[in-house]
């Protein structure tokens, strides 16, 4: 039966990590996932096999791509389509809110198709996963 459901971010578990928070709201074909990430985290070079939409909430951060560097403030979205690399430095505290293709997040979880390395922590070498 077909349903209507109501979150709150702050009601969501946190998965927190090298630098980041996670709370994510997992449906039926797609995942919503907010992230906190501190000042000073990176996000190394890398890519996925699905589509991913960023949402900058508040922050700062500079996204390099294939196209060229852009500093990432809040109300910015960015879209990257399959298989096109991407690296972050997070200069401020940020907020931000991606959208995955459920199917395809699942899989990378799991580790049958991810191609994403895990983000670091300058001057720090335990690694967590990013996305």
């Amino acid at each position: 039966m077909p349903r209507t459901e109501l979150f709150t971010w702050q009601d969501l578990p946190a998965i927190a990590g090298n630098g980041a928070e996670r709370r994510e709201i997992v449906g039926a074909g797609a995942s919503l996932k907010q992230v906190v990430v501190k000042a000073g985290t990176v996000a190394p070079r890398h890519s996925h096999d699905h589509e991913q939409f960023l949402l900058m909430l508040e922050g700062l951060a500079r996204l390099e791509t294939e196209s060229g560097t852009v500093e990432l403030r809040p109300g910015m979205v960015v879209r990257f389509d399959p298989e096109i690399w991407h690296a972050a430095e997070f200069i401020k505290n940020t907020e931000l809110v991606q959208c995955f293709d459920r199917v395809r997040q699942t899989a990378a979880q799991l580790g049958q198709i991810s191609k994403t390395p895990s983000m670091t922590k300058f001057g720090n070498t335990t690694n967590s996963g990013f996305d």
